[in-house]
């Protein structure tokens, strides 16, 4: 599995864990330092930021998006 589909997996866990059903990958984005995945999600009405530790597949920090 590569960053970016673990990055994926994670996101997706999570957005389930906030009560969504689905959701549409805007952007994903991974960077060698600090080491992280940063991904945009749509959710049909709220866009959703993630920062991803790669190393730990713990996420950094989550933020809504304003439209």
């Amino acid at each position: 599995m590569t960053s970016d589909e673990r990055a994926i997996s994670i996101v997706e866990s999570e957005i389930k864990k906030d009560g969504y059903d689905h959701f549409e990958l805007e952007s994903i984005t991974s960077l060698d330092k600090p080491n992280i995945t940063s991904v945009i999600v749509n959710t049909g009405f709220m866009e959703i930021s993630m920062e991803i530790d790669n190393r730990t597949g713990k996420i950094i920090n989550k933020e809504k998006i304003a439209r």
